[in-house]
Parts: structure tokens; C-alpha cells; sequence
């Protein structure tokens, strides 16, 4: 597989590796407003019990001088269902099953396909991930408000406590249901990736099949 192929491979979990908490991590050099917008957004996420999600992803290869696009629907269900499902390119997708991640992007190879074994963490909720002890698993800064018709839009800054598969993160959380409607990574390999969110559904009744993979006739199944 090609080096930009690669680097594309794992297009939303990069915001799920996120760094293991730092059990009695000082908090004293985050900016107050930016956890409470946080505590208070991870309150009100605590209560939701899967998202599904229109997304557009942009990321930019620096390393390669590449800007790279794409969007579709992501569902998550906690603690470890998750889905990606690429109307651009068209076909790629990215399922967690409760047992193993699968990564199938036709678009690159149709008989290729990428298997992880899942963690016991169950980590597949970025929501959770970047709400949940922010004042433990982050240096958080409160950087600005912003409006998007109606909603009003806290900007916090974020920098993992521990090593991750990102260096800074950017998210943009609603005022009135907490939830995320925008992420930046800035990635350790110099990459940055930018997700947003449209056209939330909270609590909707998924099907179980939703988030299970039967890899193609004649596939290649590559452990990761």
C-alpha cells in the first residue's frame, strides 16, 4: 500500500487513541471556563446512549503537501459500537463490531482489508473521550465563542496529559446539548484533520447489524 494511502487509513480514530488518564495530574495550569464548559458538556453527554451523525473530514498531509476529503454517516453506540459509512469516496468503511475494528476502503483496494482487535477500554466514543475528566486527561483553554445559526459554540483547546496519537485538539461544543460538532487534530506525523458534524440524531434505536462486517469473497484480512 502506498505511503498516502497509509497515512489515511485510520480516517476517525485517531480522536478515539486518546491518552490514558493521568491519575493525580495537576490541573492548576487549565483555564477554569474551559473545564466547566467541559464538566458541564459531559454531564449532559452522559445521559445519551448513541449518535449518529452526518460528517465532512479534510485532512491535510503536510507531509505529502495532499489535502484529502471525504464525508458520509457515523453512528456510535457505547462502549465500543462504532461507524463510519463513506458516501465520498463511496463504499469505504470503518465498523467496530464489539470485538474488532474493520477497515475496508474499496476505493483504494477491494480486496484489501485492515483488522484490529478491540481493547477493553471500549474508547470508541469520541464524545466521551474528549468530555469525560477533562481536568485529569487535559490541559484545556477556553479560546473563543462562536454562533452557527442558533446554537452558540464553545472553542476549547486541549492537550493530552499523556502521549497520543495527536498533539492538540480543537473541538467546538454546543452550549445547549453539549455535544461536539467540530474537531481539529493536530497529529503527531504533522497532519491535520478536520471533522464536522451536521444533522445530529441523539438516542435513535440502531439495529445490532448495523455495526457488523462480513469482509468480501477473495479479501485479504491484514491484522493490525
Amino acid at each position: 500500500m502506498r505511503l498516502n494511502h497509509l497515512l489515511l487509513i485510520l480516517p476517525m480514530t485517531a480522536a478515539l487513541a486518546v491518552s490514558t488518564p493521568v491519575r493525580g495530574q495537576s490541573t492548576s495550569s487549565s483555564d477554569p471556563q474551559a473545564l466547566e464548559v467541559l464538566e458541564r458538556a459531559g454531564a449532559r453527554y452522559a445521559a445519551v446512549s448513541g449518535l449518529c451523525a452526518d460528517f465532512e473530514q479534510v485532512i491535510e498531509v503536510t507531509l505529502l503537501g495532499e489535502t484529502k476529503r471525504s464525508r458520509g454517516r457515523l453512528c456510535q453506540q457505547p462502549p465500543n459500537l462504532f461507524l463510519m459509512d463513506f458516501t465520498e469516496p463511496a463504499g469505504d468503511l470503518v465498523v467496530a463490531d464489539g470485538e474488532s475494528l474493520w477497515i475496508y476502503y474499496p476505493s483504494t483496494d477491494d480486496k484489501q482489508v485492515f483488522r484490529q482487535a478491540l481493547g477493553s477500554g471500549g474508547n470508541l466514543d469520541f464524545h466521551r473521550e474528549f468530555l469525560a475528566d477533562p481536568g485529569v486527561k487535559y490541559q484545556a483553554t477556553y479560546e473563543a465563542q462562536e454562533t452557527s445559526g442558533d446554537a452558540v459554540l464553545h472553542v476549547i483547546a486541549i492537550v493530552p496529559n499523556a502521549p497520543a496519537s495527536y498533539e492538540l485538539a480543537r473541538i467546538w461544543v454546543d452550549e445547549a446539548s453539549g455535544l461536539i460538532h467540530r474537531v481539529i487534530l493536530e497529529e503527531e506525523n504533522g497532519s491535520i484533520r478536520n471533522v464536522a458534524l451536521s444533522n445530529l440524531d441523539v438516542n435513535p434505536v440502531l439495529d445490532r447489524a448495523l455495526f457488523s462486517f462480513t469482509p468480501p469473497p477473495g479479501a485479504n484480512v491484514l491484522e493490525r
